[in-house]
């Protein structure tokens, strides 16, 4: 069944997961905030002790956010972990979360800061729907008139009338469509987000009235094996590096920008009106691996194709013109994760030493031509430069060309 015409076009919000509000992360929600409608940080993680009515442990996460008459409107939200006790009005864990809701908006609004939202985000079993909804209820009647939503699992939708009895203890929910699989061998990856599969659970989740928006992925994850049984041993992800053995097999799997790009342009086209907007997990951070860079997720967000575009620069100084140095730009979009030999041809000069750099190999063809070779697993970002190679002459050239071969 197509989805319907859209009623309404769908709004845009990214997640901060960090646990460090360092530089970086602040640098980017003030640069980037004001593209989203409302920037959601993680504030809390809660963990239950084996005894379900003991305390908790709470880690806190010290936000540091940029100015509020700068800041876009802030979600908190708070990851609880597996939780096997009583979900009652009355039980210590309802009141600890109702009490730890009302503490991180405070803190938050003390600063000057709007709280758009509370989110609580439990990855709870299936037979837990009903009585996960004790919890929801209960934050929605203490935290008014602050919106309470919920992250949401595709799997929940098997089991429609419970998790329309969920989601009406809610202001809305988020849809997260995005996950991976435990591999069960290298060569067996599955992609952080199926369109199809997506496309299905929207339109299931649709069907329980309630307002809510779809989670997708901008990150990527390592997947490690062990190199003689491949057995998988691990994911990592930026911040959560892992010692892997010297030996075992690394694999990664990434969102897919073009696939998640014409995914948001089918939605913006056709959604049912109860979606209402798109989440994106995460803020793109300066300095990430495996998370896309901001071109990309600005691409992305309008339902482009982002690509790369690279091009090859040489450099000299005035100084010293015979010694060049030769530099890769990727202007486009997108990650540069392919790229063809650079050949570069001068001429009325002798070559007296040139270099690879960056992991390229260096075939000195003749005393006027030079061929630079890409390493395997080659990858540039958007916005960023690599030096490759150096050329000493023994004077400057009467004319250079640096090109990328067909």
């Amino acid at each position: 069944m197509a989805l319907p015409p859209s009623p309404a076009p769908l709004t845009q919000e990214a997640y901060v997961w960090q646990h460090a509000h360092n530089a970086s992360v602040q640098n980017a929600i003030a640069e980037h905030g004001s593209a989203f409608r409302q920037i959601t940080v993680l504030a809390a993680e809660v963990t239950w002790p084996p005894r379900a009515e003991a305390s908790p442990e709470i880690k806190r996460i010290s936000l540091k956010l940029p100015p509020a008459n700068t800041c876009p409107p802030i979600g908190l939200a708070i990851r609880v972990h597996a939780y096997r006790g009583s979900f009652s009005p009355e039980a210590p864990a309802t009141r600890q979360l109702v009490a730890l809701a009302h503490e991180l908006i405070s803190r938050i609004e003390a600063d000057g800061h709007h709280v758009r939202e509370f989110q609580i985000d439990f990855d709870a079993a299936e037979s837990q729907l009903d009585a996960y909804r004790c919890w929801l209820e209960a934050l929605r009647s203490s935290l008014a008139p602050v919106p309470v939503a919920f992250t949401a699992l595709p799997s929940w939708l098997d089991h429609p009338a419970a998790f329309t009895r969920l989601a009406r203890a809610a202001d809305g929910f988020i849809l997260q469509v995005h996950s991976l699989a435990l591999p069960a061998s290298p060569d067996a990856l599955a992609p952080l987000c199926d369109p199809g599969a997506a496309l299905r659970a929207i339109r299931l989740a649709a069907e329980a009235g309630v307002p809510f928006r779809v989670a997708l992925p901008t990150y990527g994850y390592e997947a490690a094996f062990d190199p003689r049984r491949h057995r998988f041993l691990g994911l990592a992800a930026d911040g959560s590096a892992r010692a892997w053995p010297a030996d075992a097999i690394i694999r990664t799997v990434r969102a897919d920008p073009a696939t998640l790009a014409n995914l948001v342009s089918g939605l913006q086209r056709h959604h049912p009106a109860a979606l209402t907007g798109l989440t994106w997990y995460r803020l793109p951070i300066f300095g990430e691996r495996l998370n896309w860079p901001w071109p990309t997720l600005a691409a992305v967000m309008d339902g482009r194709e982002p690509a790369a575009k690279v091009s090859i620069e040489a450099v000299s100084a005035p100084a010293d013109p015979a010694l060049i140095r030769l530099v890769l730009r990727n202007s486009g979009e997108a990650d540069a994760i392919s790229l063809s030999d650079v050949v570069i041809n001068w001429s009325d000069a002798r070559r007296v030493a040139a270099d690879a750099l960056a992991g390229f190999s260096i075939d000195a063809e003749t005393t006027t031509r030079v061929r630079l070779s890409p390493p395997s697993g080659f990858r540039l970002p958007p916005d960023a430069t690599l030096p490759v190679g150096w050329l000493r002459l023994n004077h400057a050239p009467s004319s250079f060309h640096a090109t990328l071969s067909p």
